[in-house]
């Protein structure tokens, strides 16, 4: 089936940092994917789907910065869920679905807007993705050095009509996505945090 959505995405920032808030960025979803039974109700769920992430962050450097940031990279998504269904009346069926994905980044742009040493800014530039830590910026709080691959754990449920399904999908990323974040492994800001919400076509009702 083929299914378009829309995405609400944001960015972890549980620990103390110069990233002081953010808020959810409306996106989308689009792509095709394809379930395979494995037994009974149990299926395998993978395909290829064209994924918004991002966010808006405000930020306090220091006392004199002070701006906005908000990105938005597309990524290229290979889900990997089971998938399992509950029988109801009428041939509907309810589901419910969970499993990992990898990610990798197909572009995006950065747009800052605030004050940075006394001046006033408000910039756009395109998101440079690497996962070089020689090509990356320790001190880019603007999101405009991106690691090239993400990956995580979705979890979903839905509504199976037949003709159409609804479907409501989380997204919790695992990898940290400034290319420049320090400390890797002792914290958990800066990953994707994803909520979509989507309808798909069975490609065989066409």
């Amino acid at each position: 089936y083929i299914q378009a959505g829309l995405n609400l995405s944001t960015i972890t920032t549980n620990q103390s940092s110069e990233t002081q808030k953010n808020t959810s960025l409306p996106t989308f979803n689009v792509g095709a994917l394809d379930q395979f039974r494995i037994k009974g109700s149990l299926d395998f769920e993978t395909g290829l789907l064209i994924e918004g992430k991002g966010s808006k962050a405000k930020i306090n450097a220091s006392g004199e910065d002070s701006y906005t940031v908000s990105f938005d990279p597309f990524y290229l998504e290979v889900p990997a869920n089971l998938v399992y269904h509950f029988k109801f009346p009428k041939k509907s069926k309810l589901f419910i679905s969970a499993g990992p994905y990898v990610a990798i980044a197909l572009a995006g742009q950065s747009k800052l807007v605030g004050n940075i040493g006394g001046v006033s800014v408000d910039s756009k530039t395109d998101i440079q993705f690497s996962n070089s830590s020689s090509e990356a910026n320790p001190f880019d709080q603007a999101y405009s050095h991106l690691r090239m691959f993400d990956y995580g754990v979705n979890f979903g449920a839905g509504l199976d009509f037949r003709t159409l399904l609804f479907k409501l999908d989380y997204g919790m990323g695992l990898a940290q996505v400034n290319s420049g974040q320090i400390d890797l492994s002792s914290n958990d800001k800066n990953k994707y945090r994803v909520l979509s919400i989507s309808f798909g076509v069975p490609l065989s009702d066409f």
